[in-house]
């Protein structure tokens, strides 16, 4: 239980600190540039300058939370959707998400280059929580 409230923790900071598609953000611009400089500094995500986050992007974060390492033995799986290739950055992570049921993409494809919103990281927190 307590790596679940870290993992909830620790998303919840790691948000605060970007801007999340079709959502409006109230930070100014330098206290964005500040959060994504910690984030950056601290190596937990290479997120772009402008503080914006991508699906594979949070879901390479929650999986290395979930999995640590232990996400490379997912190099051999097939991935569940086309958008998700041997080139996808963060495939492993992607695939392994889908494995444990965190995720279920959109119909047939992830599209892990798309921004996220709100809800969808929501979805993401629950399902891990189910998992517990």
């Amino acid at each position: 239980m307590k790596r679940i409230l870290s993992l909830i923790l620790s998303l919840l900071i790691v948000v605060s600190g970007v801007n999340v598609f079709a959502t409006e953000t109230s930070k100014s611009d330098l206290e964005m540039q500040q959060n994504f400089a910690i984030l950056r500094n601290l190596e937990i995500a290479d997120w772009t300058e402008d503080g914006s986050v991508t699906r594979a992007e949070v879901v390479n974060v929650v999986m290395d939370l979930v999995l640590g390492e232990e996400v490379n033995s997912y190099e051999t799986y097939k991935s569940p959707f086309p958008d998700v290739d041997e080139n996808t950055k963060y495939r492993n992570e992607i695939v392994a998400a889908h494995s444990y049921g965190i995720i279920s993409g959109n119909g047939q494809t992830f599209r892990p280059n798309d921004g996220i919103r709100y809800a969808e990281i929501a979805k993401i927190l629950v399902n891990i929580l189910r998992k517990q």
